[in-house]
């Protein structure tokens, strides 16, 4: 179980990555701070290295005979084309007429997501508890670790680029974060049990 737990973030997090890099390359026109933008462009070029990184989990899932595609398809497809998609099931009315709004809360849910990551890449580099993990998938977890910690305020500072730092953004702000910490626990249980459900060992 706890090793499904751990290896569910390689199901989950190419799709979640690639959406991070779509969203921060439509937030860049709205930035003028030169720093930040660079600082974007940064968190871009981490998140799509993060995302190729774990292809090399698929390896180690075909070596245990589990494919865990159909569910990676789903969630390309949540945050392609379903809810987190710039027009969520192919509804253009409210989504294109407040493109800003809608791009500003997904970036919230991505500051959000950042925060929780930040405190998973912390403990991911300082438990001693994996280190008896499998040592190929361990440094793929520590190296993307590290890396969070290093990005993490860069979501955040791509939100307030868009919303401010008014009542409306801090607001905004808490909606996003509540509806990531949902989605974050609700995906992260569901490809766990999915990856339980594919495994045909029975210890």
């Amino acid at each position: 179980l706890t090793t499904h737990v751990l290896n569910s973030m390689h199901v989950l997090l190419p799709a979640v990555e690639h959406w991070f890099c779509r969203l921060a390359n439509k937030t860049l026109p709205y930035v003028e701070d030169k720093n930040l933008k660079a600082d974007i462009r940064g968190f871009i070029a981490q998140e799509a290295a993060h995302a190729n990184a774990h292809k090399g989990a698929e390896i180690y899932f075909q070596t245990h005979g589990i494919d865990p595609t159909p569910f990676k398809d789903f969630l390309n497809w949540f945050f392609k084309d379903g809810f987190m998609g710039d027009t969520p099931f192919g509804i253009y009315g409210p989504f294109k007429r407040y493109p800003k709004q809608w791009l500003a809360f997904r970036m919230g849910i991505i500051a959000g997501l950042e925060h929780y990551f930040c405190f998973f890449g912390t403990w991911a580099l300082d438990a001693e508890g994996l280190e008896s993990a499998d040592p190929a998938m361990l440094d793929i977890v520590r190296w993307h670790g590290a890396e969070e910690v290093e990005h993490r305020t860069v979501g955040y500072d791509a939100y307030r680029a868009l919303a401010g730092d008014g009542v409306k953004g801090y607001l905004g702000r808490q909606l996003s974060m509540s509806f990531a910490f949902v989605a974050m626990v609700g995906f992260w249980l569901g490809s766990t049990v999915y990856l339980c459900h594919l495994d045909g060992t029975k210890e």
